[in-house]
């Protein structure tokens, strides 16, 4: 029962904190606080990452006003260059965009075979725990957190751990 309770605790804090996760870069810095003007200036000259920061702006409210539907288009620019966290977020969540879980566990699923670390965390909680309309399923849970704890990634290695009673 404690387990159960560990991972549907990880899989909240995921779920809020998930666009501190969207962008790599963010995971060290918080995008808002760097210069919002020569960010969009990026983001509308195509950078992927810079449109991805942008969106999270908008949805977070932070530098510029809040705004989910405009955080969310920006997110989906992101998206068609490969930067597929964000939006998949967007959808599980409904932010900006009709809450989708097939859709948003589509996306969060390309982010993690992409090699995105943090949504193949997530990935691997969905399984746990049976979330996002996919069949709990624990090996597979375990499988995702493998391909994170692979790359060094700190939280999948302590579910790895936790997974298997150490």
């Amino acid at each position: 029962m404690r387990k159960f309770h560990v991972f549907r605790s990880l899989l909240v804090f995921c779920l809020l904190c998930c666009f501190t996760l969207a962008v790599p870069s963010m995971v060290h810095a918080d995008p808002c606080r760097h210069d919002i003007p020569e960010l969009q200036r990026e983001a509308q000259a195509g950078d992927a990452w810079a449109q991805a920061e942008v969106g999270v702006c908008y949805i977070r409210g932070k530098g510029v006003p809040e705004d989910s539907s405009r955080g969310a288009e920006w997110l989906k620019k992101a998206a068609k260059q490969g930067n597929k966290l964000g939006l998949a977020l967007t959808y599980l969540n409904g932010l900006g965009v009709p809450k989708d879980e097939r859709r948003g566990v589509a996306l969060l699923q390309k982010a993690a075979k992409q090699g995105s670390a943090s949504a193949q965390i997530l990935m691997g909680v969905m399984y746990y725990d049976g979330g996002g309309g996919l069949p709990k399923n624990v090996r597979r849970a375990e499988e995702w957190w493998q391909k994170a704890a692979g790359q060094g990634h700190e939280e999948a290695q302590e579910l790895l751990q936790t997974l298997r009673g150490r």
